[in-house]
C-alpha cells in the first residue's frame, strides 16, 4: 500500500495499471520506476500530526524508499514551531519547541537544515503532511488562501520544480504546491491527484510537470 501510493508521485496510476497489467506486471513496472532514483530528500515540519510532520506518513515514505534501495536525507527549518500541542489531549501547551530538533526525533538525529538543500543533490523530494506543513512550513492554518510559505522551503521547491525533479507531497502539503505553482497565483500550473477511497490509502499527492502536461492544464479549480 505504501509503495503503491508513492508510485503516484512517479507519474503512475496504480488503480488503472493494476487491473489491466496484473499484479506481477504492476510490481515489475513499479520497480523500474524506483530504479530511476538513487537519492531523495524528505522535508519534515516537526514531529507529531497536530504541530509537526505526520509520523505515519514520514516513516512510510522512509520505509518505501529503503525497500527500493533509494537513499534519503531528511531536512527541516531551524526555527521555532508555531505552537506546541499535547497530542494526548489535543490541547495547546505553553512550551516552545524547535522544528529541526523535533524533526530529529523522526530522523534519529540525521536531519539537516532546510537552507542547505539543493536540487542537484537529490533525484526527488518528498514532503509528508501533518499540521506542521500548515503551521511551520506555511501559515495556511491561520491565513488560508492568503498564506505565505517559509522562504527556505519556497526556494527549495522552486529549485526542484525548475530542475524538473519529482516532488511528492502527502495529506495537507499539496496546498503549498498549489499556492506556489498554481496558475491562479501566477505559476505554470501543477497536477494534483487524490488517492482512492475505501481500503486504499486516501492520500493527496503532487507530481511535478512532465512533458505531456504541457498539452493541457492539470490544475483543479480550487488551486
Amino acid at each position: 500500500m505504501i509503495a503503491k501510493s508513492l508510485t503516484q508521485a512517479f507519474r503512475l496510476n496504480p488503480m488503472s495499471l493494476r487491473p489491466a497489467m496484473g499484479f506481477a506486471s504492476y510490481e515489475s513496472l513499479q520497480r523500474r520506476e524506483f530504479k530511476k532514483f538513487k537519492k531523495a530528500a524528505i522535508v519534515l515540519s516537526g514531529c507529531g500530526v497536530y504541530d509537526g510532520s505526520e509520523i505515519n506518513e514520514a516513516i512510510s515514505i522512509m520505509i518505501s524508499l529503503s525497500q527500493h534501495n533509494v537513499a534519503y536525507q531528511c531536512f527541516a527549518p531551524n526555527k521555532d514551531q508555531f505552537h506546541t500541542i499535547n497530542h494526548l489531549k489535543g490541547e495547546e501547551i505553553l512550551q516552545k519547541r524547535n522544528v529541526m530538533q523535533e524533526a530529529a526525533r523522526i530522523a534519529r538525529g540525521n536531519v539537516k537544515e532546510l537552507s542547505t538543500i539543493t536540487a542537484g543533490d537529490f533525484d526527488a523530494i518528498f514532503c509528508p503532511g501533518g499540521f506542521g506543513a500548515a503551521k511551520n512550513l506555511s501559515d495556511f492554518a491561520t491565513q488560508g488562501e492568503r498564506m505565505t510559505i517559509d522562504p527556505q522551503l519556497e526556494h527549495a521547491l522552486k529549485q526542484y520544480h525548475l530542475a524538473r525533479r519529482v516532488i511528492g507531497a502527502c495529506c495537507i502539503f499539496p496546498v503549498i504546491l498549489a499556492r506556489l505553482f498554481g496558475k491562479s497565483t501566477g505559476g505554470s500550473g501543477v497536477r494534483l491527484t487524490l488517492g482512492s477511497k475505501g481500503k486504499e490509502w486516501p492520500c493527496l499527492l503532487y507530481t511535478s510537470p512532465s512533458p505531456r502536461d504541457r498539452q493541457k492544464s492539470r490544475m483543479p479549480s480550487s488551486a
